[in-house]
């Protein structure tokens, strides 16, 4: 083909035909004959196209004279062919070393200058390469889920350089979590006190996913005490006994009748704001988030990026699991008036299933009225197209007239079962027990977002809360346009975007201060 232009528009097999021809082509490959074989090993894996997996298997991880390499790209073909062959392949480009280059322990400019036997800079390339063909390895690997490849994988994390490798760093993080294997996670653990706090924070991320040990970000300032900040977090997360099992805890501390602090540890994240797992073709290890129930996605909530719009975008509803654990405190909320030491206490098993972490619990009436999602604040910031594409369940924001500046206040309570769910003949019950002056609440779980689009001169704030309890409740307050008595429980640490400048309560309070009223 030589060269061709166009490789991505051919059709399936037309890919597939061009890859066996020149596989068949003398070695070494010709430069326009490798660019092309890579243009369609990266159409294999983008249309998901099904190759022998001898010729796949040759040509993982292999080498060319020439660049681009093809050898890299056939790694991504392999997330949709697997095979024994395939595996291999993948394991053995996984373990590769470059003996040639151990004498330069990193790359850099600084370490050139001070080797006396520099490295020339086509074996710069050929380590690069190198480097960049195991990382794409334990990818693939990860996503097949090859639990064999763990402890290689583990062996791989600790010849990446923090600075030149901090998104490699991430994304084979990723892969080691995919496999789920619980008997790295020590070594991990050993890599903490020396690690990079770029690389600690990932460390932390795949112990937490492997054992279910997790911690709360230390209750220090990290932009004014960095260094007791990183210090605290290092310790903490170093001095866990892996060999026990996580056991949840939760500490409550009462500040009025209407607010309480809780600091949750080995949380369950049953109920929790959560990273997806990267797409094959992402650029980032970390990027798309989602609020979810037991694991389970049920909204799409938009990527980490600070200049990007906000999502809400549904994509599932609650699980059994998830429901049944939120209704466990059903009695207890039937008629709030402050945030009790009982009521607390039978709050403690919802707490337990949050992510690790500082939470605020406000106890509040929210005038809200129920929307279709088309209606929300969300919806005047997405693509028109968008609003058919979802169901009018009820959300639930402040009234129209309820406005700052001419704009909707960014606030937004989400349900999280259907509306289909919802009981008629309930929702008329609690309707009649607010009219006789009862205040059963809703729990909803809430998290903050600052965002500033690239031709934004201020930053926008909003918050969103997702419904643990209290669909019915919610539905009758609205029908009787009564204030929604709220438990609200706030999250204190800046998930998303993951390095927030604001801090996360001081948006919280921003957005409510206009239509909240303290019980």
């Amino acid at each position: 083909m030589g060269g061709m232009s166009g490789v991505d528009e051919l059709d399936d097999q037309a890919i597939i035909d061009l890859i066996y021809l020149i596989d068949t082509k003398r070695r070494p490959l010709l430069t326009d004959d490798a660019r092309d074989l890579c243009t369609a090993f990266q159409q294999v894996q983008k249309r998901h196209l099904h190759l022998d997996p001898e010729l796949l298997a040759r040509w993982i991880g292999a080498k060319c004279r020439v660049k681009p390499q093809p050898g890299i790209d056939a790694i991504g073909a392999a997330v949709d062919n697997d095979s024994p062959d395939v595996r291999m392949a993948l394991r053995a480009t996984l373990g590769r070393s470059n003996p040639s280059l151990q004498h330069v322990p990193v790359l850099d400019a600084r370490t050139l200058e001070t080797v006396g036997d520099a490295p020339s800079p086509d074996s710069v390339r050929v380590f690069e390469d190198n480097q960049r063909a195991r990382v794409q390895a334990a990818r693939a690997l990860g996503l097949l889920h090859d639990t064999q490849s763990a402890d290689a994988i583990v062996d791989l994390l600790l010849g990446l350089d923090p600075k030149r490798d901090a998104l490699a760093f991430g994304f084979v993080i990723v892969a080691l979590e995919m496999l789920g294997q619980v008997g790295v996670a020590p070594r991990l653990q050993a890599m903490i006190p020396t690690a990079d706090i770029g690389q600690v924070y990932w460390l932390n991320r795949a112990i937490e996913r492997l054992t279910g040990h997790s911690l709360p970000f230390p209750d220090v300032d990290w932009r004014a005490n960095p260094k007791e900040w990183d210090a605290r977090l290092r310790a903490g997360w170093a001095g866990i006994d892996l060999t026990r099992p996580p056991t949840p805890q939760v500490d409550l501390m009462p500040v009025a009748a209407s607010l309480a602090e809780a600091v949750v540890t080995n949380g369950r994240a049953m109920f929790a704001l959560t990273p997806d797992d990267p797409r094959w073709n992402t650029s980032w290890p970390e990027w798309e988030y989602s609020w979810c129930h037991d694991r389970q996605r049920l909204y799409d909530t938009g990527s980490v990026c600070s200049t990007c719009e906000v999502v809400l975008s549904r994509v599932g509803w609650s699980p059994a699991k998830a429901v049944e654990l939120a209704q466990a405190v059903r009695q207890q909320v039937g008629d709030v008036t402050s945030l009790s030491e009982p009521l607390l206490d039978a709050l403690t098993p919802l707490l337990e299933s949050l992510a690790s972490g500082r939470y605020q619990i406000r106890l509040l009436d929210l005038p809200l009225e129920a929307v279709a999602w088309s209606d929300t604040w969300f919806a005047a910031d997405s693509d028109p197209s968008d609003v058919n594409e979802h169901p009018s369940e009820r959300f639930y924001q402040p009234p129209s007239d309820d406005v700052t500046d001419g704009l909707a206040i960014p606030l937004v309570i989400a349900p999280t079962q259907p509306d289909s769910d919802l009981n008629p003949a309930t929702v008329t019950d609690f309707k009649t027990a607010i009219k006789c002056g009862q205040r059963p609440a809703v729990i909803a779980v809430a998290y903050p977002a600052e965002r500033q689009a690239w031709n934004a001169e201020e930053a926008h704030k909003s918050v969103t809360g997702f419904i643990i309890d209290g669909h019915h409740k919610a539905a009758a307050y609205a029908d009787l346009h009564v204030p929604v008595r709220t438990i609200l429980i706030c999250d204190k640490m800046p998930r998303q975007p993951a390095y927030t400048e604001a801090d996360p309560i001081d948006v919280i309070d921003e957005c409510l201060q206009s239509v909240a009223t303290v019980v």
